[in-house]
Protein backbone atom coordinates (compact mmCIF):
# COMPACT_ATOMS: atom_id res chain seq x y z
CA UNK A 1 0.00 0.00 0.00
CA UNK A 2 1.12 3.60 -0.92
CA UNK A 3 1.37 6.49 1.55
CA UNK A 4 -1.48 8.52 2.59
CA UNK A 5 -3.50 8.57 5.84
CA UNK A 6 -5.40 5.88 7.36
CA UNK A 7 -8.25 7.15 9.63
CA UNK A 8 -9.07 4.61 12.32
CA UNK A 9 -11.89 5.06 14.70
CA UNK A 10 -12.41 2.28 17.74
CA UNK A 11 -9.26 3.07 19.61
CA UNK A 12 -7.76 0.92 22.35
CA UNK A 13 -9.84 -1.86 21.49
CA UNK A 14 -8.06 -4.82 20.72
CA UNK A 15 -9.39 -5.06 17.47
CA UNK A 16 -7.79 -1.52 16.57
CA UNK A 17 -4.69 -2.09 18.64
CA UNK A 18 -4.11 -4.68 16.65
CA UNK A 19 -4.82 -3.41 13.21
CA UNK A 20 -3.07 -0.19 13.52
CA UNK A 21 0.37 -2.24 15.13
CA UNK A 22 -0.14 -4.37 12.04
CA UNK A 23 -0.40 -1.71 9.31
CA UNK A 24 2.97 0.33 10.54
CA UNK A 25 4.86 -2.83 11.05
CA UNK A 26 3.49 -3.57 7.04
CA UNK A 27 3.29 -0.88 5.16
CA UNK A 28 6.02 1.95 6.51
CA UNK A 29 4.99 4.96 4.36
CA UNK A 30 1.42 5.14 5.81
CA UNK A 31 0.50 6.94 8.23
CA UNK A 32 -2.34 6.92 11.22
CA UNK A 33 -5.02 9.27 12.31
CA UNK A 34 -6.99 7.82 15.50
CA UNK A 35 -10.11 9.00 16.63
CA UNK A 36 -10.32 8.29 20.31
CA UNK A 37 -12.39 9.45 23.38
CA UNK A 38 -10.33 11.61 26.00
CA UNK A 39 -10.22 9.43 28.75
CA UNK A 40 -8.67 6.74 26.39
CA UNK A 41 -5.85 8.87 25.10
CA UNK A 42 -3.07 7.72 27.28
CA UNK A 43 -4.31 4.02 27.63
CA UNK A 44 -4.35 4.44 23.38
CA UNK A 45 -0.94 5.61 23.18
CA UNK A 46 0.58 2.83 25.43
CA UNK A 47 -1.09 -0.08 23.85
CA UNK A 48 0.63 0.76 20.48
CA UNK A 49 3.42 1.88 21.62
CA UNK A 50 4.54 -1.24 22.63
CA UNK A 51 7.72 -2.47 21.06
CA UNK A 52 6.89 0.31 18.32
CA UNK A 53 9.92 2.19 18.39
CA UNK A 54 9.00 5.41 16.67
CA UNK A 55 5.08 5.40 16.42
CA UNK A 56 4.72 8.41 17.47
CA UNK A 57 6.22 9.45 14.00
CA UNK A 58 3.35 8.17 12.09
CA UNK A 59 0.68 8.09 14.35
CA UNK A 60 -1.76 11.06 15.38
CA UNK A 61 -4.04 10.28 18.33
CA UNK A 62 -6.90 12.99 18.48
CA UNK A 63 -9.77 13.52 21.29
CA UNK A 64 -12.94 12.77 19.71
CA UNK A 65 -15.99 10.68 19.62
CA UNK A 66 -17.75 9.05 17.05
CA UNK A 67 -21.50 11.10 18.34
CA UNK A 68 -20.99 13.77 16.72
CA UNK A 69 -20.86 14.84 12.96
CA UNK A 70 -17.62 16.18 12.97
CA UNK A 71 -15.89 13.32 15.02
CA UNK A 72 -15.25 16.47 17.80
CA UNK A 73 -12.87 17.88 15.56
CA UNK A 74 -12.36 21.75 14.37
CA UNK A 75 -13.97 21.47 10.34
CA UNK A 76 -10.99 23.44 9.14
CA UNK A 77 -8.65 20.46 10.44
CA UNK A 78 -11.35 17.67 9.41
CA UNK A 79 -11.43 19.17 5.55
CA UNK A 80 -7.52 19.15 5.74
CA UNK A 81 -7.48 15.67 6.77
CA UNK A 82 -10.02 14.44 4.29
CA UNK A 83 -7.95 15.22 1.60
CA UNK A 84 -5.05 13.05 2.96
CA UNK A 85 -7.64 10.47 3.55
CA UNK A 86 -7.02 7.04 1.69
CA UNK A 87 -8.45 4.69 4.08
CA UNK A 88 -11.45 4.82 6.42
CA UNK A 89 -11.20 1.96 9.18
CA UNK A 90 -14.32 2.27 11.33
CA UNK A 91 -13.87 -0.10 14.57
CA UNK A 92 -15.70 1.94 17.03
CA UNK A 93 -18.88 0.16 18.67
CA UNK A 94 -20.94 0.29 22.10
CA UNK A 95 -21.23 -3.40 22.97
CA UNK A 96 -22.22 -3.28 26.39
CA UNK A 97 -25.94 -4.10 26.33
CA UNK A 98 -26.74 -2.99 29.41
CA UNK A 99 -26.28 0.75 28.39
CA UNK A 100 -28.71 3.64 27.79
CA UNK A 101 -29.96 2.13 24.34
CA UNK A 102 -30.09 5.73 22.86
CA UNK A 103 -26.11 5.88 23.82
CA UNK A 104 -26.14 2.62 21.90
CA UNK A 105 -28.26 3.81 18.83
CA UNK A 106 -25.92 7.20 18.71
CA UNK A 107 -22.78 5.15 18.75
CA UNK A 108 -23.72 2.04 16.47
CA UNK A 109 -25.73 4.04 13.99
CA UNK A 110 -25.18 7.84 14.16
CA UNK A 111 -21.16 6.56 14.62
CA UNK A 112 -21.51 4.54 11.42
CA UNK A 113 -23.46 7.38 9.34
CA UNK A 114 -20.82 9.89 10.37
CA UNK A 115 -17.92 7.84 9.44
CA UNK A 116 -20.22 7.46 5.94
CA UNK A 117 -19.79 10.86 5.31
CA UNK A 118 -16.44 11.71 5.97
CA UNK A 119 -15.44 8.71 3.95
CA UNK A 120 -17.94 10.78 1.11
CA UNK A 121 -15.61 13.85 1.38
CA UNK A 122 -12.13 12.05 0.83
CA UNK A 123 -11.67 12.13 -2.99
CA UNK A 124 -8.18 9.83 -2.11
CA UNK A 125 -10.69 7.63 -0.47
CA UNK A 126 -9.61 3.50 -1.56
CA UNK A 127 -11.36 1.94 0.84
CA UNK A 128 -13.79 1.89 3.82
CA UNK A 129 -14.04 -0.73 5.98
CA UNK A 130 -16.43 -1.96 8.64
CA UNK A 131 -16.13 -3.72 11.87
CA UNK A 132 -18.99 -5.78 11.91
CA UNK A 133 -20.50 -9.38 14.08
CA UNK A 134 -21.72 -12.04 12.79
CA UNK A 135 -24.52 -11.53 15.01
CA UNK A 136 -26.14 -9.39 12.83
CA UNK A 137 -27.74 -12.92 12.13
CA UNK A 138 -29.66 -12.06 14.80
CA UNK A 139 -31.95 -15.02 16.14
CA UNK A 140 -31.45 -17.01 12.59
CA UNK A 141 -31.02 -20.76 12.69
CA UNK A 142 -28.79 -22.59 10.27
CA UNK A 143 -26.10 -21.84 8.22
CA UNK A 144 -25.52 -17.83 7.25
CA UNK A 145 -23.76 -16.93 4.80
CA UNK A 146 -21.10 -14.23 4.14
CA UNK A 147 -23.12 -12.18 1.83
CA UNK A 148 -26.51 -12.26 3.51
CA UNK A 149 -27.94 -9.59 5.58
CA UNK A 150 -31.49 -9.24 5.33
CA UNK A 151 -33.23 -12.49 5.96
CA UNK A 152 -36.65 -11.82 8.81
CA UNK A 153 -34.34 -12.27 11.58
CA UNK A 154 -35.27 -10.95 15.05
CA UNK A 155 -32.80 -9.02 17.23
CA UNK A 156 -32.21 -10.19 20.99
CA UNK A 157 -30.83 -7.21 22.63
CA UNK A 158 -30.05 -3.37 21.27
CA UNK A 159 -26.36 -4.47 20.36
CA UNK A 160 -27.64 -6.33 17.75
CA UNK A 161 -30.02 -4.62 16.09
CA UNK A 162 -27.82 -1.54 15.92
CA UNK A 163 -24.89 -3.31 14.36
CA UNK A 164 -27.54 -4.48 12.06
CA UNK A 165 -29.02 -1.50 11.00
CA UNK A 166 -25.16 0.06 10.61
CA UNK A 167 -24.15 -2.76 8.66
CA UNK A 168 -27.02 -1.85 6.26
CA UNK A 169 -26.17 1.75 6.46
CA UNK A 170 -22.83 0.69 5.05
CA UNK A 171 -23.65 -1.66 2.04
CA UNK A 172 -25.96 0.54 0.60
CA UNK A 173 -23.31 3.39 0.19
CA UNK A 174 -21.58 0.11 -2.03
CA UNK A 175 -22.33 1.86 -4.90
CA UNK A 176 -20.26 5.52 -4.32
CA UNK A 177 -17.91 3.82 -1.41
CA UNK A 178 -15.12 0.67 -2.01
CA UNK A 179 -16.48 -0.87 1.10
CA UNK A 180 -15.46 -3.68 3.17
CA UNK A 181 -17.62 -5.60 5.77
CA UNK A 182 -15.74 -7.58 8.51
CA UNK A 183 -18.19 -9.37 10.89
CA UNK A 184 -16.31 -10.95 13.93
CA UNK A 185 -17.32 -13.62 15.60
CA UNK A 186 -17.17 -14.48 19.41
CA UNK A 187 -13.61 -12.47 20.30
CA UNK A 188 -11.29 -14.36 22.47
CA UNK A 189 -7.98 -13.46 23.84
CA UNK A 190 -4.68 -13.32 20.88
CA UNK A 191 -4.24 -17.08 20.05
CA UNK A 192 -0.28 -16.23 20.58
CA UNK A 193 -0.22 -14.61 23.97
CA UNK A 194 -4.14 -14.59 25.29
CA UNK A 195 -4.28 -11.14 25.80
CA UNK A 196 -7.41 -9.11 25.38
CA UNK A 197 -7.59 -6.05 27.37
CA UNK A 198 -10.83 -6.71 28.77
CA UNK A 199 -12.81 -8.91 30.94
CA UNK A 200 -16.34 -9.80 29.39
CA UNK A 201 -18.40 -12.34 27.97
CA UNK A 202 -15.93 -15.86 27.13
CA UNK A 203 -13.07 -13.91 28.86
CA UNK A 204 -15.36 -13.78 31.84
CA UNK A 205 -16.30 -17.24 31.27
CA UNK A 206 -12.75 -18.35 31.55
CA UNK A 207 -11.73 -16.60 34.16
CA UNK A 208 -14.62 -17.97 36.30
CA UNK A 209 -13.48 -21.43 34.96
CA UNK A 210 -9.88 -20.83 35.91
CA UNK A 211 -9.88 -19.25 38.93
CA UNK A 212 -13.29 -20.87 40.62
CA UNK A 213 -12.76 -24.25 40.19
CA UNK A 214 -16.28 -26.64 40.29
CA UNK A 215 -18.32 -23.93 40.76
CA UNK A 216 -19.44 -23.89 37.27
CA UNK A 217 -22.14 -26.15 35.93
CA UNK A 218 -23.17 -26.24 32.34
CA UNK A 219 -26.90 -27.32 31.58
CA UNK A 220 -27.56 -30.43 29.66
CA UNK A 221 -29.11 -30.86 26.38
CA UNK A 222 -29.07 -28.81 23.35
CA UNK A 223 -28.10 -25.17 24.11
CA UNK A 224 -24.62 -26.13 25.98
CA UNK A 225 -24.24 -28.60 22.56
CA UNK A 226 -25.08 -25.53 19.86
CA UNK A 227 -21.48 -23.88 18.10
CA UNK A 228 -19.72 -21.35 19.30
CA UNK A 229 -18.29 -18.83 16.59
CA UNK A 230 -14.83 -18.23 18.15
CA UNK A 231 -12.41 -15.62 16.75
CA UNK A 232 -8.70 -14.46 18.43
CA UNK A 233 -8.32 -11.14 18.40
CA UNK A 234 -5.35 -11.50 16.47
CA UNK A 235 -6.45 -13.11 13.63
CA UNK A 236 -9.48 -10.31 13.17
CA UNK A 237 -6.97 -7.97 13.43
CA UNK A 238 -4.86 -9.63 10.69
CA UNK A 239 -7.48 -10.77 8.58
CA UNK A 240 -9.01 -7.11 8.34
CA UNK A 241 -5.39 -5.62 7.23
CA UNK A 242 -4.85 -7.80 4.57
CA UNK A 243 -8.55 -8.04 3.43
CA UNK A 244 -8.13 -4.30 3.10
CA UNK A 245 -5.33 -4.66 0.66
CA UNK A 246 -7.35 -7.19 -1.55
CA UNK A 247 -9.04 -5.64 -4.92
CA UNK A 248 -11.41 -8.80 -4.64
CA UNK A 249 -12.45 -7.50 -1.36
CA UNK A 250 -14.50 -4.89 -2.69
CA UNK A 251 -17.82 -4.47 -1.92
CA UNK A 252 -17.89 -8.02 -0.03
CA UNK A 253 -18.59 -9.05 3.26
CA UNK A 254 -16.40 -11.75 5.61
CA UNK A 255 -16.98 -14.03 8.37
CA UNK A 256 -13.83 -13.58 10.62
CA UNK A 257 -14.42 -16.81 12.48
CA UNK A 258 -13.63 -20.51 13.25
CA UNK A 259 -15.05 -22.18 10.49
CA UNK A 260 -15.17 -25.71 12.48
CA UNK A 261 -16.49 -24.08 15.77
CA UNK A 262 -16.88 -26.34 18.72
CA UNK A 263 -19.53 -26.71 21.15
CA UNK A 264 -19.67 -24.87 24.01
CA UNK A 265 -19.84 -28.00 25.97
CA UNK A 266 -16.55 -29.19 23.89
CA UNK A 267 -14.76 -26.13 24.58
CA UNK A 268 -15.29 -26.19 28.53
CA UNK A 269 -14.42 -29.57 28.51
CA UNK A 270 -11.39 -28.88 26.84
CA UNK A 271 -10.56 -25.87 29.97
CA UNK A 272 -11.32 -28.26 32.23
CA UNK A 273 -9.47 -30.39 31.09
CA UNK A 274 -6.27 -28.12 31.21
CA UNK A 275 -6.79 -26.93 35.07
CA UNK A 276 -7.67 -30.34 36.19
CA UNK A 277 -11.06 -30.69 36.67
CA UNK A 278 -13.96 -32.50 35.34
CA UNK A 279 -17.01 -30.14 34.13
CA UNK A 280 -20.34 -31.46 35.40
CA UNK A 281 -23.19 -30.77 33.20
CA UNK A 282 -26.18 -30.91 35.54
CA UNK A 283 -27.92 -27.19 36.03
CA UNK A 284 -30.75 -25.75 34.23
CA UNK A 285 -31.08 -23.78 31.35
CA UNK A 286 -28.98 -20.34 32.13
CA UNK A 287 -29.50 -21.31 36.17
CA UNK A 288 -25.59 -21.95 35.76
CA UNK A 289 -24.93 -18.10 34.60
CA UNK A 290 -26.76 -16.48 36.91
CA UNK A 291 -26.27 -18.48 39.98
CA UNK A 292 -22.73 -17.59 39.04
CA UNK A 293 -23.24 -13.82 38.66
CA UNK A 294 -24.72 -14.32 42.35
CA UNK A 295 -21.26 -14.90 43.51
CA UNK A 296 -20.21 -12.40 45.87
CA UNK A 297 -17.00 -12.37 44.20
CA UNK A 298 -18.13 -11.78 41.20
CA UNK A 299 -20.32 -8.53 41.49
CA UNK A 300 -17.49 -5.69 40.04
CA UNK A 301 -17.64 -8.25 37.33
CA UNK A 302 -21.43 -8.87 36.89
CA UNK A 303 -22.61 -6.43 34.83
CA UNK A 304 -19.68 -7.17 32.17
CA UNK A 305 -20.20 -11.17 31.94
CA UNK A 306 -24.26 -11.03 32.18
CA UNK A 307 -24.78 -8.99 28.76
CA UNK A 308 -23.01 -11.41 26.27
CA UNK A 309 -24.42 -14.21 26.96
CA UNK A 310 -26.80 -14.60 23.79
CA UNK A 311 -23.27 -14.63 21.82
CA UNK A 312 -23.36 -18.53 23.53
CA UNK A 313 -26.84 -19.18 22.76
CA UNK A 314 -27.12 -18.90 18.93
CA UNK A 315 -28.33 -21.34 16.50
CA UNK A 316 -26.59 -20.13 13.56
CA UNK A 317 -23.55 -21.72 11.56
CA UNK A 318 -21.44 -19.00 10.07
CA UNK A 319 -20.17 -20.06 6.70
CA UNK A 320 -16.55 -18.50 5.96
CA UNK A 321 -16.09 -19.76 2.30
CA UNK A 322 -15.59 -15.95 1.04
CA UNK A 323 -12.68 -15.23 3.45
CA UNK A 324 -11.27 -18.41 2.78
CA UNK A 325 -10.69 -18.21 -0.64
CA UNK A 326 -8.74 -14.70 -0.26
CA UNK A 327 -7.53 -15.30 3.00
CA UNK A 328 -5.94 -18.84 2.99
CA UNK A 329 -3.51 -17.84 -0.08
CA UNK A 330 -2.40 -15.30 2.23
CA UNK A 331 -1.52 -17.56 4.83
CA UNK A 332 -4.52 -16.59 6.76
CA UNK A 333 -7.02 -18.65 9.05
CA UNK A 334 -8.95 -18.74 11.73
CA UNK A 335 -7.47 -20.92 14.58
CA UNK A 336 -8.93 -23.57 15.89
CA UNK A 337 -10.22 -23.42 19.75
CA UNK A 338 -7.76 -26.34 20.64
CA UNK A 339 -4.81 -25.19 19.34
CA UNK A 340 -4.94 -22.05 21.45
CA UNK A 341 -7.40 -22.81 24.35
CA UNK A 342 -3.87 -23.64 26.64
CA UNK A 343 -2.83 -20.19 25.96
CA UNK A 344 -5.93 -18.53 26.95
CA UNK A 345 -5.88 -20.58 30.21
CA UNK A 346 -2.69 -19.92 31.08
CA UNK A 347 -3.01 -15.91 30.76
CA UNK A 348 -6.38 -16.30 32.37
CA UNK A 349 -4.28 -17.46 35.27
CA UNK A 350 -1.52 -15.19 35.00
CA UNK A 351 -3.69 -12.16 34.69
CA UNK A 352 -2.99 -11.04 31.27
CA UNK A 353 -5.78 -10.83 29.85
CA UNK A 354 -6.92 -8.21 32.95
CA UNK A 355 -10.01 -8.37 35.80
CA UNK A 356 -10.29 -5.08 35.20
CA UNK A 357 -14.09 -4.08 34.24
CA UNK A 358 -14.49 -2.52 31.14
CA UNK A 359 -16.48 0.86 30.80
CA UNK A 360 -19.58 0.33 29.34
CA UNK A 361 -18.21 3.57 26.86
CA UNK A 362 -14.95 2.28 25.94
CA UNK A 363 -15.77 2.52 22.20
CA UNK A 364 -16.78 5.52 21.36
Amino acid sequence: MSGGLVLVTGLPHAVAVGYVRRLLQQCPEVRVLGIVRADLLERAEREISRGMPGWALRVTLRPGTVTTEQLGQESRELAAWCDEIVEVVHIASLYHLGSDKALVEAVNIGGTQHLLSIAGRCPRLRRFHHYSTCFVAGDRAGVVLEEELERGQGFRNTWERTRFAAEMLVRRRAGDLPITISRAGILVGDSRTGELGRTDGPQFLLNALVHEPGRLRLPSGSWSDRAVAFAPVDYVASAMLALGREEAAEGRTFHLVDPDPLSLASVVSLVDEIVGRMAALQARRRGWFDRLLDAAWLHPLAAAGRLRVDELDTRARFNTMEAARLLQPLGLRCPAVPDYVETLVRAARDGSIGWARTSSADQL
